[in-house]
């Protein structure tokens, strides 16, 4: 029933969309493309209508998938150790949320990464309560991002320099907890 409606509403922009129309697309990282297409751009090759019936992935078949995943190490890091982050992941697609607090303190160090992202200009050295693992994977992932192209190479170095200082600490945390 799907595979036909997406057939003929092609039919119906192959026939009708005589006008270049626009496609704006969004990635995961927030990235975004544009493109112009029309009638004469569409071919048979174009789109492929893939369906599947969510009814026939019960809830226990995910479970068990999860857990052989979780078993064959796949949400473990280079040292075999499953990260915070994968573990509440792991416990939201077990349908548990937000126990004692856990991840609202992970949330808000989250938050205050992204906002020190957003104020560079005003970036202080880190603090011993931050979260340092959670900093240096937003502050790397916004460099690495379009979102940092726009910096000036001053705030880039800050932002570097930055970065530095949360992996000091936690090599720091890592001395101390052996």
């Amino acid at each position: 029933c799907i595979k036909a409606l997406g057939g003929q509403i092609l039919r119906l922009y192959k026939q009708f969309a005589s006008t270049p129309r626009l496609l704006k697309t969004t990635d995961s990282t927030g990235a975004t493309q544009i493109a112009y297409w029309k009638n004469s751009d569409l071919t048979s090759d174009d789109v492929i209508l893939e369906t599947s019936n969510e009814l026939d992935d019960s809830v226990s078949k995910n479970k068990n998938l999860i857990i052989s995943l979780l078993e064959k190490g796949l949400f473990a890091d280079e040292n075999g150790k499953v990260s915070a982050d994968n573990k509440v992941k792991i416990l939201h697609m077990f349908g548990i949320t937000n126990f004692d607090g856990y991840e609202d303190l992970r949330e808000l160090h989250k938050s205050k990464a992204i906002q020190e992202n957003n104020n560079i200009e005003d970036l202080e050295d880190p603090i011993d309560i931050d979260d340092h693992d959670i900093h240096y994977y937003e502050h790397t992932r916004f460099l690495i991002c379009d979102d940092s192209k726009e910096l000036s190479e001053e705030n880039r170095e800050k932002m570097l320099n930055h970065i530095k200082l949360h992996k000091q600490k936690i090599k720091e945390n890592l001395l101390q907890n052996e």
